[in-house]
Order: C-alpha cells, then sequence, then structure tokens
C-alpha cells in the first residue's frame, strides 16, 4: 500500500517522518474497521493532522473508517473511552493521570505535544514577570483550574512563596480582566487561549511557560480504550502509525492540513487557526519517556493527594511504529 495525496503521491515531509510513512506503506490492504476518536474540545488547528490525514484518505489506505467527534474538556473525552469499544480520546496527560489514578480504564500510546502548554501570563508593563514576585498578588483561575492545585507543587520546586490572592474567572474573561488591570496573572491551561491573550495584550503580553519552570508533563496525548488495545492491536497500530505520519506531515506543510481542517469545519477562521498551529509545532509529537512521566506522577499526587496505579501502567509506547518511538526530552 502506498499513501498517496489527492492527485498524486504525499508531498515531500521531515526526514523524521520518512520512516514512519515507510512504516504505514507496508501495511497490506485490508477491509475498513470502524474507529473513532473522541476530541477534548471543539476541532481546531491542534486536531488539524487527523482531519488532513482523513480528507487525504489516509487512514482508508490503511483499513481504519475514522470518525471525529467533538467532545467538551478531557474528562468527557476519557469517560467516552471508558465505555469501550474502538475508541481513543485526546487528552490532557495531567488530566489523564487524575483519571488514571481513580480508575479509568485505557492507556495513553502517544504525545501530540510534547510539552505542556501550562502557562502564567501578564503585563509586561506592569508585572509580575518572574514567579519570585506572585506573593500576595491576583491571580485569575477558575475554581477547578489543575495548575490551581499544582501551584504550590511548581513553588516549592522555584523555592518561592505560593501565597497568592485567588480571583474567580471563567477562562474567556482572564485576557480583558488582565488588560484592564482587574488581575496580575493569569494562569492558562489551554493552547487555543493563547491568541486570546495576545490579542488583548498585543505587545505588552508576557508569558511563562511552566515547561521553562521544570514542569515536566507533556500537553495532548492519545487514549486507547482498553478493548481497544487488547481485541485489535493491529487496528490500533495501524491508526497511530498514519496519525504519527500525520503529524510530520503537517509540521512539513502547515497550510493544507488548516484548510483540511477549514473544510471540515467551515466556521473557523484560516488566520487564526494557522496562527495556533504555529503555536502547536512548538511542542511536536513523541514518545513517551519514562521519567518525565514519573516526575508529573509526583506532581499530581503532590497536588490531587491521588496515587499511581498499583501493578498497571498508563502509558504504552509500542503501538508507534519502531521510527516513531524516539523519546525527546
Amino acid at each position: 500500500m502506498t499513501l498517496r495525496k489527492a492527485g498524486g503521491r504525499i508531498a515531500p515531509v521531515l526526514q523524521s517522518g520518512l520512516a514512519l510513512l515507510v512504516a504505514i506503506a507496508c501495511l497490506t490492504a485490508r477491509a475498513e474497521q470502524p474507529l473513532s476518536v473522541v476530541l477534548n474540545w471543539t476541532p481546531n488547528a491542534q486536531h488539524a493532522p487527523l482531519f488532513y490525514a482523513r480528507a487525504q484518505g489516509w487512514y482508508r489506505q490503511a483499513g481504519i473508517e475514522l470518525s471525529i467527534e467533538p467532545l467538551l474538556g478531557s474528562p468527557a473525552a476519557i469517560e467516552r473511552v471508558a465505555s469501550g469499544g474502538n475508541i481513543l480520546a485526546v487528552s490532557d496527560f495531567v488530566a489523564w493521570l487524575r483519571a488514571a489514578a481513580k480508575g479509568a480504564p485505557g492507556t495513553a500510546v502517544m504525545v501530540l505535544d510534547d510539552a505542556s502548554p501550562y502557562a502564567f501570563y501578564f503585563d509586561r508593563a506592569r508585572g509580575p514577570g518572574q514567579a519570585a514576585e506572585f506573593h500576595d498578588r491576583r491571580l485569575a483561575a477558575q475554581p477547578q483550574d489543575p495548575m490551581r492545585a499544582l501551584w504550590p507543587v511548581l513553588a516549592a520546586r522555584l523555592g518561592v512563596d505560593a501565597t497568592v490572592r485567588w480571583v474567580d474567572l471563567a477562562n474567556p474573561a482572564k485576557p480583558d480582566a488582565l488588560a484592564r488591570g482587574e488581575v496580575d496573572v493569569a494562569l492558562n491551561a489551554f493552547l487555543h487561549n493563547h491568541l486570546g491573550y495576545a490579542a488583548a495584550l498585543g505587545e505588552q503580553l508576557g508569558v511563562l511557560w511552566w515547561r521553562e519552570l521544570g514542569f515536566d508533563a507533556y500537553g495532548l496525548v492519545l487514549v486507547s480504550s482498553a478493548p481497544l488495545m487488547r481485541d485489535a492491536p493491529d487496528l490500533l497500530r495501524r491508526f497511530v502509525a498514519v496519525t504519527q505520519a500525520a503529524w510530520t506531515q503537517c509540521r512539513a506543510a502547515p497550510a493544507p492540513c488548516v484548510d483540511a481542517l477549514i473544510v471540515a469545519q467551515p466556521d473557523l477562521d484560516r488566520a487564526h487557526e494557522l496562527a495556533l498551529w504555529q503555536l502547536a509545532q512548538a511542542l511536536p509529537a513523541g514518545a513517551f519517556d519514562d521519567t518525565r512521566v514519573q516526575r508529573t506522577w509526583a506532581d499530581v499526587e503532590a497536588a490531587f493527594g491521588v496515587r499511581a496505579p498499583v501493578g498497571r501502567s498508563v502509558v504504552n509506547r509500542e503501538f508507534l511504529p519502531a521510527a516513531g518511538r524516539e523519546v525527546k526530552n
């Protein structure tokens, strides 16, 4: 089987993706098997490679009839995976660990974003611009925001005082509140919100990415249902191989991938989604690193009072093609 684009062969991709494409091309043709992916939110550029690969017929060439369903939040996506069947979820990694600690079935099989998008946003003209200056400042966060619980853990690692004044604000209200000076810092856990802060603050936008402050979590990951791993491992391998190739192709040539998203979701703004994909490109896909997973477990356990499951791994890199199992640190 040879992967082809509409009207010809696949466009050139980054060298690191060629081995993945070869792995897919070696798969034999077969009848299409249904497979569903539930998203962690409404479709946006972070999901564009899924739409691109489907539009190009790559999943069909791999014997997969793919459906994509948006849900509102990683917990909802994880809950859907727990219902079983041939299904995977796009989920925030911290959300997945928290759910797994409470017994949610499934396994994360692929990293989509190699680093967490968690960040502090601030006005550079007013500050504070360093975590050490947050003491007794007004920090905006939703009451259920995981960053709120993780902040004392991160503060201890940085050796700074975690005492702040929390201001309860919904995510859409944070950028304007920050621009008006009603809060000093805003916590943001979602990459798709970044452009709202950029629009509200312009050149005064300041960002402290948690990944640069010692927070080792991954961003978005793919979580497979237990029945899919157990009963249809070859189907899962084919899906992961195509998806890995799609992410590689979209990094080499973003515009066609965003265009495929826009065709499927015509209400989206193309320029906005291209800008969002440029942010997502800075968080390349890769395989799970055991050390990073354990460090993130330690943070999650300390912040939320949970414990990692005993006798069960919640991540598995073995479904990636051999060429795609390189660990990025």
